[in-house]
């Protein structure tokens, strides 16, 4: 028993015999196998059992011992909230262009250039320590780019040196324009497509770009970023020209407009051997009224992407207060939280919130719902999603009881005062406004029937 599996972790001993001789020696060592794997995950652990003694008289004394197999991968990962791309070597071969870390990510642009020159705007960012790469996983954020743009933006890996004229290597690419998805080689940047497919994006819609190598084999996806369990697409191609390099972010004017200005912003970028499990929320937010009593659900959806052949957990809770924010009287049971469970192989896992239903009417409230905490190393890319609680709760205001409600003696001189009541038919929990006027029927102020209002 344990959490590392036998097979894929650890070669597993079967009714192993152990012969202590007599007179020999009293220390005996047990050895297991460990495999290793390039997966960054948690410690796991195994057990080591003693049974069956012979002769029968021989007493087992601890009769299990525990094994830990220690995790030494480990994933490059940079989100820029430092403010700055400490850590990255610039290619610029125009000198046209501009790196920057802004908020909501990692920007790179160029003007365009104008006469056109000889070969695309482009620019590129490679990581230091990602130097010499021959089996790579990429992966970063495309948080937008500028529509209109005849560019190609994504990941890059086995390339360098970054030298105009030795410039080579491998990039998975989107082109807006072709509305095409390119693994394309460079040689000393002439770019040569080896695999293609049509995939549109949306320019206001955050995306998750994967790139792998290993040996000739090169893939690439792209998922929306709130959907990490479906890749939109996928390019396969093969190639050995090249066996290592620098990993990064590029982008290029397409050869066919050269010199087109370029304008992307990256966050998030993930290196690794193999790129460890990434778990997102869905973003879009869940809206739909409360109902008038009992409980409305409102579903959630986590998804998994990068490496999913791993059990892992993700905690999640539901945060209020505040004006126009749903509190702990809106919810069945309290505040809801919980844990999310992953099976290996499993990419997507529901989340699912009932709301209390009320006849009290009231503005629309809402509420958040936040992923935390989660195991097996696993990295949070979209760890935030949004419900509103609709009121679907109306009240009439009614003034008096019927028309003849307000009635009173006006006396013989003096003043007299008149009561009415207004009167909502459900209560409610905001507040409530109205103007009230008085008006001439039979009763007339010029007659000094009444004090008008």
């Amino acid at each position: 028993s344990g959490t590392a599996t036998s097979g894929s972790d650890f070669t597993q001993l079967i009714n192993q015999p152990f012969v202590f001789s007599a007179g020999g020696s009293t220390m005996q060592s047990v050895t297991v196998d460990i495999t290793g794997d390039q997966l960054v995950e948690d410690d796991e652990t195994f057990t080591i059992s003693l049974s069956t003694p012979m002769p029968e008289r021989l007493i087992l004394d601890d009769t299990t011992a525990t094994g830990t197999i220690s995790d030494d991968d480990s994933a490059l990962f940079d989100d820029f909230n430092d403010g700055n791309d400490n850590g990255w070597t610039h290619y610029n071969p125009l000198g046209t262009a501009s790196f920057s870390a802004v908020s909501g990510g990692y920007r790179i642009q160029s003007g365009a250039v104008s006469p056109l020159p000889a070969k695309p705007v482009r620019a590129a960012s490679g990581h230091q320590d990602l130097g010499n790469e021959l089996d790579f996983a990429l992966g970063v954020e495309v948080a937008s780019w500028a529509a209109g743009l005849n560019q190609g933006i994504g990941l890059m890996g086995r390339t360098g040196p970054f030298r105009i004229v030795d410039f080579s290597g491998y990039a998975f690419l989107y082109f807006p324009g072709l509305a095409q998805a390119q693994i394309v080689r460079l040689d000393r940047e002439l770019m040569t497509p080896l695999e293609v497919a049509d995939v549109t994006l949306n320019p206001a819609l955050d995306y998750w770009f994967s790139f792998s190598g290993t040996g000739d084999s090169l893939e690439g996806k792209i998922f929306q970023k709130d959907d990490l369990g479906t890749p939109l697409v996928t390019v396969n191609a093969t190639d050995n020209r090249y066996l290592g390099g620098s990993s990064g972010v590029y982008v290029t004017a397409h050869p066919a407009d050269r010199g087109s200005a370029v304008d992307v912003t990256f966050d998030n970028f993930l290196a690794s051997a193999v790129i460890p499990p990434l778990l997102a929320v869905g973003t879009d937010t869940v809206s739909q009224p409360e109902g008038a009593g009992g409980s409305t659900v409102y579903d959630f959806e986590v998804t998994r992407g990068g490496a999913v052949d791993v059990t892992l957990s993700v905690d999640w809770a539901v945060g209020a207060g505040g004006a126009g924010v749903a509190d702990v009287s809106d919810f069945v049971g309290g505040l809801p939280s919980g844990t999310v469970t992953f099976a290996s192989g499993q990419t997507s896992a529901p989340i699912s919130i009932s709301v209390a239903g009320d006849q009290v009417v009231e503005l629309d409230e809402s509420f958040q719902l936040s992923l935390s905490g989660a195991t097996s190393r696993a990295m949070i890319l979209e760890g935030t999603a949004g419900g509103l609680i609709q009121n679907d709760d109306s009240a009439n205001l009614d003034l008096g009881f019927g028309a003849n409600a307000l009635q009173v003696l006006e006396g013989r001189d003096g003043i007299r005062t008149a009561v009415t009541v207004l009167q909502l038919s459900a209560p409610v929990d905001l507040p409530v406004s109205v103007t009230i006027s008085t008006g001439d029927f039979t009763a007339t102020v010029a007659d000094n029937d009444y004090v008008p209002r």
